[in-house]
């Protein structure tokens, strides 16, 4: 069981990581919230065939767990992923989002008062000095054309805090819920969340049906199939069976993706300022969980 979880966090994690260079590449051709909403929306009409009675089991006090759920780890998350999309390039989202698990771990220690070991201590501050490195990059080079990006980079981090939030509560609910219908509510809150901001862009935006393409029709489908009815499937079983801050380990995949993705079929280029950056930020992550390699391997 720990090694089927385990293969399918590899396999979320590899999902989410090509996204990134693909969703760039759709928002030059589709509203972001029509984006959000659509791949969410389909996404849970593409889970309710497997779900059936097991739909409505879930307990009324559950609810609130779910909507918060929902909330961080789609709503919160999905809007300032997209939102940096459209400012910075796609491999510093990949990048930022590995620091998921040093938040998990600084939470525990500040708000649990859990024991954290000097490896960790310093993993965690060279780590988080490539991430403020990959954040103020735009400006040491570009000057203040380079705010921007900087700001797309922040938008990364506030939707890397969204995703700590899904893994925070999510590990409550699924240790006693089953993972799919969870994961449709989640789906389904948050398209609903969506749901205005899709309506204001269909009448700021009208002509966008008119001008869908390729990249477009790639983003919906890619979004609501892969990167969301499987991707977050796998993810979601696979946090049931093991600790919620293991599950951070399998966010190093996706940079390794992302950049993959992004040179080999976007031409997107690293920067050497920016692969230092990356570096600290994976030897940072590698030296704070030591432990936690131990624990999977």
């Amino acid at each position: 069981m720990r090694l089927k979880a385990t293969l399918a966090l590899i396999l979320a994690n590899v999902i989410w990581g090509a996204a990134s260079p693909i969703f760039k590449w759709s928002l030059e051709n589709i509203p972001p919230f029509t984006l959000a909403f659509l791949r969410f929306s389909l996404a849970s009409f593409f889970l309710l065939p497997f779900i059936g009675k097991d739909l409505f089991r879930l307990k009324r006090t559950d609810m609130p767990q779910i909507i918060l759920f929902a909330l961080s780890g789609i709503t919160i998350n999905i809007t300032f992923f997209f939102w940096g999309l459209k400012l910075a390039p796609s491999v510093n989202a990949a990048f930022i989002s590995t620091t998921q698990p040093l938040i998990l771990l600084l939470l525990g220690a500040f708000l649990l008062q859990e024991k954290v070991e000097p490896h960790e201590v310093f993993g965690t501050i060279v780590s988080l000095t490539g991430v403020l490195l990959i954040i103020l990059i735009p400006l040491m080079t570009s000057g203040l054309q380079g705010e921007t990006v900087v700001l797309g980079n922040l938008f990364f981090v506030l939707a890397t805090l969204g995703a700590v939030g899904q893994a925070y509560f999510g590990k409550k609910l699924l240790a006693i819920n089953k993972s799919l219908p969870i994961t449709f509510w989640s789906f389904t809150i948050g398209a609903l969340t969506f749901l205005p901001f899709f309506l204001w862009e269909q009448t700021t935006n009208p002509s966008w049906v008119m001008e869908l393409g390729t990249p477009g029709i790639v983003g919906i489908f890619y979004g609501a199939i892969l990167s969301s009815a499987l991707a977050y499937s796998f993810y979601d079983w696979g946090l049931s069976k093991i600790e919620a801050s293991e599950t951070g380990i399998f966010s190093y995949l996706m940079p390794i993706t992302s950049v993959l993705v992004a040179i080999l079929f976007f031409g997107e280029k690293l920067s050497r300022q920016f692969g230092i950056a990356a570096f600290l930020i994976i030897l940072g992550i590698t030296v704070a969980q030591i432990r936690l390699h131990k624990k999977i391997n």
